[in-house]
Formats: C-alpha cells, sequence, structure tokens
C-alpha cells in the first residue's frame, strides 16, 4: 500500500503519514524511493505511539461512557442525590452572611447591660452566653436575630455550653 492510499484509510494527510514515518511508523521503501506500507502496521504503531489516535471503536466506547456517566449525573440530580454548584453558593452566602449578622449584633442587643456592670467574671459570663447563643441558632439553621439581650430571654438547659453561660430555648 503507497502513501496516498494509507493517507486515505486512516484519514490523515500525506504530510502526517511522511511526519509518522520520521517518527518510526513501519514501512518499507522500493528502490525508486517510493513508501510501501502494511495497513495493520501503521494502525498498531498509530495506537501505540500516537495518543490521540485511536480507532473508531474506540473512540466511540469512549462517547458512549461519558454519556452512560452524563445520564447517571442527571439522574441522580433528579433524584435530589446532586445540586448545582450555585445552589450551594447561595446557601453558603445566605448563612455566612447570616452568622456575620447574628454576631455583629451581638453589642447591639448587650452594650447597655455591659456598660451597667463592673463584675469582670459576669460580663465575661454574659458575652459567652450570647455567643454561644448565636452560634447554637445558627447551627439549628434558625439565623433569625433575636430582640434584647439574652437576659430579658427565657433560659435553657446547660447541655454543650461552659457551664458558667447557661442557654437558653428560644420559642417557635
Amino acid at each position: 500500500m503507497n502513501i496516498l492510499a494509507v493517507s486515505k484509510a486512516t484519514c490523515a494527510s500525506v504530510k502526517a503519514i511522511r511526519d509518522w514515518v520520521s517518527k518510526g511508523c513501519p514501512h518499507t521503501r522500493t528502490p525508486t524511493g517510493t513508501y510501501v506500507f502494511d495497513l495493520a502496521e501503521v494502525q498498531l504503531w498509530r495506537v501505540e505511539n500516537l495518543p490521540g489516535h485511536h480507532s473508531y471503536a474506540a473512540a466511540r466506547a469512549r462517547k458512549e461512557a461519558a454519556n452512560a456517566e452524563l445520564r447517571e449525573l442527571q439522574l441522580r440530580q433528579k433524584k435530589g442525590e446532586l445540586v448545582t454548584r450555585a445552589a450551594v453558593t447561595q446557601v453558603v452566602f445566605t448563612m455566612v452572611r447570616a452568622a456575620r449578622d447574628r454576631m455583629a449584633n451581638i453589642p447591639d442587643r448587650i452594650s447597655g447591660l455591659l456598660a451597667a456592670e463592673r463584675d469582670q467574671q459576669k460580663i465575661h459570663r454574659m458575652l459567652t452566653q450570647e455567643i454561644y447563643l448565636a452560634l447554637e441558632d445558627l447551627s439549628r439553621g434558625d439565623p433569625t436575630i433575636p430582640a434584647g439581650p439574652v437576659h430579658a430571654r427565657p433560659a435553657a438547659s446547660t447541655h454543650g455550653a461552659p457551664h458558667s453561660a447557661p442557654r437558653r430555648r428560644r420559642a417557635h
């Protein structure tokens, strides 16, 4: 098989075939200098030596595998097992903003009480209690900001909080 026939059979240009020859593609030359190829040897050499130059069957298998993976992802998304990146980004943004706002409002809620207090330990307990309550509300997914300091709200158990900072339960 000559270079033109190999070019047609492999859908590659004559220039590409000459490039393959320079890279070691198996061939023989006639006394007149014409290239002679065995198509089976050329195809085997391409698969082993040229990345990305695979057979039609291999390309089709890769395409089918990719389509199957895509269908599986679409099914998992419909089942609610997967969510979009945009949805996760929006939820995280909302949670972080709520945490920021909740923590930033602590001074507004208790600054008056702290200004009237002289006992450093009591001030520490009040601040700690407000911080724990804010974090507890956020961990439950409750980003609302209650009105008034903790002392104006009902107290709850101290499970999980430091002994010096009693926690309260919010009525829903």
